[in-house]
C-alpha cells in the first residue's frame, strides 16, 4: 500500500518522466549490484592488521607425498603496502622456518607474451565448496597450460585462495584453506 501511495504522490509530484528516470536508474543500480558480485577484492586479506589464514599443502610425485603448511599474519598495514609474517609448518604444524614479506596495496597490470605464446584457455564459474575452513562460496577458475591442469577456487567474500589443484606428468599437488580469521 506505501508502494502505491508513494507512486502516485511521485506521479503527481514530477510526473511521468521522473518515474522513467527513477526506473532507468535502478535498474542501473541492480546491474552494477550483478557485476559487483562476481568482482574479488584479492587484496583484501592483507589490508586488515592481524588477519591470518593457513594453507596446507600436498604435493605427491614419484611415487613421494609431501605435506607442509603456510601461515599469513598481517603484522603492519600502510596505504601502499602490507607487511606478513609467513610462516612454514611441518605435517604437525610446528613452525619450521619464518619470514616477512611486503605485499603492495595497490593493483598492478599483469603483462601478457610478447612471444606470442597463446593464453590458455579459462572457465570461470561460481561454486561453493567445503574445506577444512569451511564451506564458502567461490569463484572457481579452470585453466589448462603446458600439460598441466589447475583448477582454483577462490572465497568471494575475502579474495582469498580457498583451494587449487594441480595436475601434470610430474605428479600433482593440492592446497587447501585449513584456517581463517580475516575481517
Amino acid at each position: 500500500m506505501k508502494k502505491i501511495l508513494m507512486a502516485l504522490a511521485l506521479l503527481f509530484a514530477f510526473g511521468v518522466p521522473a518515474l522513467a528516470q527513477e526506473k532507468a536508474s535502478g535498474e542501473k543500480k541492480e546491474a552494477a549490484k550483478e557485476e559487483k558480485k562476481t568482482e574479488v577484492d584479492y587484496l583484501k586479506p592483507y589490508r586488515t592488521k592481524g588477519n591470518t589464514w593457513t594453507w596446507k599443502s600436498v604435493s605427491k610425485m614419484s611415487g613421494y607425498e609431501s605435506v607442509a603448511y603456510t601461515k599469513y599474519e598481517v603484522t603492519e598495514v600502510t596505504e601502499e603496502k602490507a607487511t606478513c609474517k609467513v610462516s612454514t609448518l611441518d605435517k604437525d604444524k610446528k613452525e619450521l622456518a619464518s619470514t616477512t614479506t611486503e605485499i603492495p596495496l595497490k593493483a598492478t597490470k599483469t603483462e601478457t607474451p610478447k612471444d606470442g605464446t597463446p593464453a590458455p584457455e579459462v572457465k570461470t564459474s561460481e561454486e561453493k565448496i567445503k574445506v577444512e575452513a569451511g564451506e564458502i562460496d567461490c569463484i572457481k577458475v579452470e585453466t589448462e597450460a603446458n600439460g598441466a591442469k589447475t583448477t582454483s577456487w577462490t572465497c568471494k567474500a575475502t579474495g582469498l585462495l580457498v583451494k587449487s589443484q594441480t595436475s601434470a606428468s610430474w605428479g600433482e599437488s593440492t592446497m587447501e584453506l585449513v584456517e581463517m580469521s580475516v575481517k
